[in-house]
């Protein structure tokens, strides 16, 4: 089996915008993130909301 070796870098600068959709599709679905980031998805919601 070949391994490739993973290297880490700094994003493009036009990368970012499709990392960070990526990144927030990745998460609209989670339990924990919700509960973290509620205030700042919708700070007036008591609720958990699917984003």
């Amino acid at each position: 089996m070949l391994r490739r070796k993973l290297q880490i870098r700094r994003l493009k600068e036009q990368e970012k915008s499709s990392f960070v959709a990526l990144m927030a599709e990745s998460f609209t679905e989670d339990p924990l993130f919700l509960y973290l980031f509620r205030e700042a998805i919708c700070p007036s919601c008591p609720c958990i909301i699917s984003l």
